[in-house]
């Protein structure tokens, strides 16, 4: 029992089994006794108490048991504290920025270095962590909980995944606005950047896609430019360094090839087409020289043109089966080929036809005769003739007149046979129905005369009345026939079955069309029989046409009804010829409306081909009524338009004059009212008006083409203007972005750019803003960087001279003399110093190496003192608050400059402050606590001189 009272009491405290009592004891102990280190120690690693462990190991000193503790602690709440505490220790340790840095790299552990940028007191320290650390992870850690605004929002600069962007904003809303904003900042332009590539690169696929649908399309006159301008997008784009620069070029070289075919194709096509032009001009030319030979026989001039027209025409059809001709050239070979085929082929039929002279001659002597012998002559000479007429350009040769007197004389001798026709029809029709009485009534000699002679009139007959009587005279001959040999032929079943089928014709539900055709077929097969004249036989004639009329009622009445048609249409066709004759007696024609006129006889026309079709013997009388009354409407119209045909012609004239005019504007405009007054022109001939406008278009359109053309020129020039202001505009914008060096001495080259931007003649401030902005915004650019020379010189200068000073910094706090030369190594640089400034650095690089190999010392307060008046005066010459404990300092010195400087200017500028900065390089090491706290104090209020 004594032993359990006394145990505790000979434990030391911290030893003791309650944790509490432990607590109790550690929170007692002095963590800066050497001592008592070896307890924390302890106690951080085997204590049964995760309190008692952590408050342990905030009281640790060792670095390396630190080290320990932050990989292997129990848990990683005790590996945090060993971390920062680590981090605490190293920044007391290293008060020099660049040797923590180097010490804290040794560890090699991102949470330490974590903890060195959230929980060092120094913003150095901290800031120089930060630029070493790549993980974006820490660095978000870090930008949530690093104690300095500055380090926080510096680590979140540095981040770059939208991940952790995205989580950091998170973190840090409601909490950190400046952070937030960074993280909020960063993250909108990272989703700007992507939408800008990504419209980048679909504008980059367009365009791909776009040149290699031109590759595979067909060529046309837009080919070239839309070819260029892809080409253009492509390079302003920047497509050369994008994934689609090999499918582009692909296609490009695609539409090059596709050029250069055009390019051949279209060489060849000229080649071709100047051959067809000569073709066509030998073809003229033999058109012209055919009259000189004229009076050369027939079979000559046929060999010469042959000779001639032959090897043209092949050697056209070669050039056309290389290429298509253009329509003028084609319309021109076809015109000429046209005339001279038409020769060839009159004059080769005149040849081929030798009994021509022979039947000219019979025609000629010839007073009357019958149409078989027109006929005859009239095939022989249409065999002499072609389909096309003689060209009226050319003279005929007399061979070819008399063919054409000829067919005159035919025509006389055919219209007298016509009348001579006209009487032996009639006469034969007379002589049918007597032999039909005769045949009917059994008198079969006196119609075998009258059949006879019958056949004596069809002779004078024209062909078309010849067929239609010689068949009833045939059928007449038929009949006397059968009567004559009805007893030769066993005919009565046959003609027994033929009268039964006529019979079951009677009332059948046909088309009166079929009906009679049947019963045309029953008949024919009646007159194909040849029978006699027995009683039976006539008894079945009468029932076989009894049944034949019966039948032929329903036919009758529908051929009736065609009839009553065509008579209506007759009287149609009169009616409006009727109406034409009252239009021409009671129009107006002193205020006609031309186009209603023309209108009225085309319709005119319509309706009078629509009610077809008349009679026959109606026809030619009906159709010669109407062109007699359609002639004086013709009439009238033909001279309207031949009047407005004259007028358009003396348009044509003053057009020929107009091309003399020098003012091309002035000509444009001219042109333009003849082209008003042309479309007021009344009606014209519609071939007639074509040649016209043919003639005063080809007048116009040089003028209009060559004013189309200026616009063009003016357009390209324009073009190539603005090209030129763009690529001036990248020259002046990179000389802008020199070295100053070069940047000093490219006034000279500047000044030739601008000139050069100022003679580009085609470009107006008016409509090409865009261009000009563009030029006076790398004008301004280029001046402010030429401005800035000098400043950006001295601030390099200050920048150097800070590096230099921290190297005196380090040498001055090196208690390692073996250090010494690597950090002197340091010191020599390519930037030369100006005076006094590189004075001074020498002087204190010299005595901080002398300080620190141990050859002299140095007045460290008198040092810390000068460096607190130095910031004193630059917190006051930029108004910025002085810490608390040297407010005094301050104010005292304020009196004292108060007292000197009275009634003196003062001299507060930018020159001043550089004389500060350049006194605090040369000013010596203050006390080592208070060095590193005064130079971070320097650092902020020097922090714009010092970017």
């Amino acid at each position: 029992m004594l032993e359990k009272i006394l145990k505790p009491l000979a434990n030391p405290k911290w030893q003791q089994e309650d944790p509490e009592k432990r607590l109790e004891a550690l929170r007692e102990l002095d963590d800066s006794l050497e001592n008592h280190q070896p307890i924390f120690s302890q106690l951080a690693i085997e204590d049964t108490d995760t309190r008692v462990r952590l408050l342990a190991i905030s009281k640790v000193d060792d670095l390396d048991k630190l080290a320990h503790l932050a990989r292997h602690a129990g848990n990683a709440e005790e590996q945090s504290a060993a971390t920062i505490r680590l981090a605490q220790m190293l920044a007391r340790h290293y008060t020099n920025t660049s040797t923590l840095i180097q010490a804290s790299k040794a560890y090699n552990d991102l949470p330490l270095l974590s903890a060195l940028a959230c929980h060092s007191e120094s913003n150095d320290q901290q800031l120089a962590v930060i630029a070493i650390i790549d993980d974006e992870q820490v660095l978000s850690h870090i930008a949530c909980h690093a104690t300095i605004a500055k380090t926080r929002q510096l680590a979140a600069e540095k981040i770059t995944s939208t991940d952790v962007l995205t989580q950091l904003e998170k973190e840090t809303l409601g909490k950190d606005k400046a952070v937030n904003h960074i993280a909020r900042d960063k993250l909108k332009d990272i989703k700007q950047h992507e939408t800008e590539q990504q419209a980048l690169e679909q504008q980059l696929l367009e365009l791909c896609e776009k040149l290699e649908a031109l590759a595979a399309g067909s060529y046309d006159p837009l080919f070239h430019q839309q070819l260029q301008h892809l080409q253009q997008q492509w390079q302003t784009l920047g497509g050369t360094d994008c994934d689609f620069n090999e499918r582009f070029i692909k296609a490009q070289n695609l539409c090059l090839q596709h050029l250069e075919q055009h390019e051949s194709q279209s060489r060849e096509a000229d080649e071709h087409e100047a051959g067809r032009a000569e073709i066509c001009d030998t073809l003229d030319t033999l058109i012209q020289t055919i009259p000189d030979t004229a009076d050369k026989p027939i079979h000559e001039l046929l060999d010469f043109l042959t000779k001639q027209l032959e090897p043209l025409q092949q050697h056209w059809k070669a050039l056309s089966n290389e290429s298509q001709p253009s329509p003028k050239t084609s319309m021109r070979y076809q015109n000429s080929s046209r005339t001279l085929n038409t020769l060839h082929h009159h004059l080769h039929n005149i040849c081929a036809n030798e009994n021509l002279a022979q039947t000219l001659e019979q025609i000629e002597a010839c007073k009357t005769a019958d149409p078989q012998q027109l006929k005859q002559w009239r095939k022989q000479l249409d065999k002499a003739t072609y389909k096309h007429p003689w060209p009226d350009e050319i003279p005929c040769p007399p061979l070819v007149s008399r063919v054409s007197q000829g067919f005159e004389k035919l025509q006389l001798l055919g219209e007298q046979a016509k009348t001579s026709a006209a009487e032996a029809e009639k006469e034969l029709n007379t002589l049918l129905t007597e032999i039909e009485k005769q045949l009917s009534d059994g008198a079969i000699d006196s119609a075998a005369k009258n059949i006879n002679r019958g056949y004596n009139l069809r002779q004078k007959l024209n062909n078309k009345a010849a067929n239609q009587l010689e068949g009833k005279l045939q059928l007449l001959s038929k009949q006397l026939y059968e009567y004559r040999d009805w007893q030769n032929y066993a005919a009565l079943p046959k003609q027994t079955e033929l009268c039964e089928k006529m019979e079951q014709l009677i009332g059948i539900d046909l088309p009166p069309n079929e009906l009679a055709k049947a019963i045309k077929d029953l008949q024919k097969q009646w007159q194909d029989l040849h029978g006699g004249r027995s009683k039976e036989e006539q008894m079945l004639w009468k029932r076989f046409r009894k049944a034949s009329d019966k039948a032929y009622k329903p036919c009758k009445a529908f051929f009736n009804d065609q009839q009553k048609i065509k008579q209506q249409n007759l009287e149609q066709r009169y009616a409006i010829c009727t109406e034409l004759e009252q239009y021409h007696q009671k129009y107006d024609w002193e205020n006609a409306d031309w186009k209603a006129v023309n209108k009225i006889i085309e319709t005119a026309k319509n309706e009078f081909h629509k009610f077809s079709p008349v009679d026959n013997k109606d026809f030619k009388a009906v159709k010669a009524r109407f062109s007699e009354t359609l002639k004086p409407l013709n009439d009238k119209l033909i001279g309207e338009q031949k009047k407005n045909e004259q007028l358009k012609q003396q348009l044509i004239e003053q057009a020929e004059r107009l091309n003399q005019q020098q003012d091309l504007d002035e000509q444009i405009e001219q042109l333009k009212k003849l082209q008003q007054q042309w479309q007021q022109i009344g009606i014209t001939r519609r071939r007639e008006d074509q040649k016209l406008w043919k003639k005063f278009r080809a007048l116009c359109s040089p003028a209009f083409e060559k004013k189309q053309q200026n616009r063009q020129e003016f357009r390209d020039n324009i073009k190539n203007d603005i090209t030129a202001a763009n690529e001036i505009c990248q020259q002046i914008n990179k000389l802008a972005k020199a070295d100053d060096n070069t940047l000093r001495q490219s006034s000279e080259a500047f000044n030739a750019l601008k000139d050069r931007f100022h003679a580009l003649e085609h470009l107006s401030k008016q409509h090409q803003k865009r261009e000009f902005k563009r030029f006076y915004d790398a004008c301004d650019f280029y001046k402010k960087r030429y401005g800035g020379i000098d400043r950006r010189k001295q601030q390099h200068h200050l920048k150097e001279a800070h590096r230099k000073a921290q190297l005196c910094d380090e040498i001055e706090a090196c208690n390692n003399i073996d250090q010494l030369p690597a950090l002197a190594d340091g010191w020599e640089s390519e930037t030369a110093l100006p005076e006094p400034l590189n004075t001074i650095l020498e002087k204190r690089f010299s005595q901080a190496q002398t300080l620190a190999k141990g050859d002299s010392t140095t007045d460290r307060e008198s040092n810390e003192q000068q460096r607190r008046l130095i910031l004193i005066q630059l917190e006051i010459l930029l108004d910025r608050e002085t810490p608390a404990e040297d407010k005094p300092l301050r104010m005292e010195y304020q009196l004292k400059q108060l007292s000197s400087d009275f009634g003196k200017g003062k001299n507060q500028g930018k020159s001043q402050l550089n004389e500060l900065i350049q006194e605090w390089f040369g000013c010596g090491p203050a006390t080592e606590q208070q060095q590193a706290k005064l130079q971070q104090r320097f650092e902020q209020l020097a922090e714009k001189q010092l970017k």
